[in-house]
């Protein structure tokens, strides 16, 4: 079995203040520039999981993990997509994941496909970069950064009125010329100077700029490490998800996880199905193995827990009884971010 376990993460410097706001000015001069159809899975990784028909379409099987029903194939532009998934200037943020992941991903595969490409830095960088991608661009994520958001701005008011009450005091004074009358007048102060901050988050500008933050910051962070790539046994695949990237962390003898979707800093690792043979995960040495069995299953089935909606898998596959009753499994269990308390790569700005 391959070693996984991360013994220390490393993590990049962090945008100062002054960068984030300069970075906040900045996308509020592009917000309406949006594209409306995003998928949150590359079209190029859902392609390694499809089927070729008789006009050489790419498609796949859908399965919905919410009705517990397998629909009828569909082509991979159909697939893993979330109309304004990013609401606030989402152009340039697909521009960055096409041209720094995307625009490289086919020969990333192509060298997986001819075992070359852990001879291959800029490609191993495609596909760490590929893993932070999909780490960040998922509605897990999403709803995440939102409910952080919402708890650091509801704490953040009662600190401000703990800690700042009299610096408060003379503000509202000096702006009213009147002595405020008590806890709940400087709280309708405060929150008439949390006005914008508040209407940053309903743009949605603070998510574009998370999303973006965060992407860099994965990046960063898997930029010291290698790759390992996890191959199916002979006549079995893989399936994938429409949020097919986690952080995981591991049982005692490394076959089972015991949570996905921890902060990076609290996992043993990261990683995604990148072909329906191939899994790509980070990890401080290059190695390249054959999965047994149990894990090929556990993989699986964790495609199934982390799935937004879907499962996808190949045509022919028969794939359709193991994702039902992993389904079944993932119902009955505590839910996979149950005890996540930050995004992947630590605490929102």
């Amino acid at each position: 079995m391959p070693e996984w376990l991360m013994p220390e993460w490393v993590f990049p410097a962090r945008p100062t203040v002054e960068e984030a706001e300069r970075r906040r000015a900045e996308l509020a001069r592009e917000g309406g520039r949006v594209v409306p159809n995003q998928h949150i899975v590359s079209k190029a990784v859902l392609k390694n999981f499809s089927e070729k028909d008789s006009k050489g379409g790419h498609f796949l099987v859908p399965y919905n993990v919410r009705s517990g029903l397998e629909l009828r194939p569909l082509g991979v532009k159909g697939c893993g997509k979330i109309r304004n998934f990013v609401r606030y200037a989402s152009a340039s943020l697909e521009y960055l994941w096409k041209s720094t992941v995307e625009d490289h991903l086919h020969d990333a595969v192509q060298a997986i496909h001819d075992g070359s490409i852990l001879n291959e830095p800029r490609l191993i960088k495609v596909m760490k970069d590929c893993i932070a991608l999909h780490l960040v661009r998922s509605p897990w994520y999403l709803a995440l950064h939102d409910k952080i958001v919402e708890q650091a701005t509801t704490e953040g008011r009662e600190w401000i009125l703990r800690a700042y009450g009299p610096r408060l005091e003379r503000a509202f004074f000096a702006r009213y010329g009147l002595h405020a009358a008590g806890n709940e007048a400087l709280g309708a102060f405060l929150d008439e100077n949390m006005a914008n901050w508040r209407d940053l988050r309903a743009s949605g500008l603070l998510e574009r700029q998370s999303v973006e933050e965060h992407f860099e910051m994965a990046r960063g962070t898997f930029d010291p490490l290698q790759i390992q790539l996890l191959f199916a046994p002979s006549s079995h695949e893989f399936v994938i998800a429409d949020s097919p990237a986690f952080t995981y962390s591991f049982d005692h003898d490394k076959e089972v996880f015991t949570n996905i979707r921890k902060a990076i800093g609290d996992s043993n690792g990261a990683g995604m199905p990148i072909t329906n043979r191939c899994y790509v995960v980070t990890a401080p040495d290059a190695v390249s193995a054959t999965v047994s069995h149990r894990l090929l299953d556990a993989l699986n089935r964790t495609q199934v827990k982390a799935a937004h909606e879907h499962v996808y898998y190949r045509p022919g596959s028969n794939l359709k009884e193991f994702v039902a009753s992993a389904r079944v499994d993932s119902q009955s269990e505590m839910p996979s971010n149950a005890e996540v308390t930050s995004p992947p790569s630590g605490p929102t700005s």
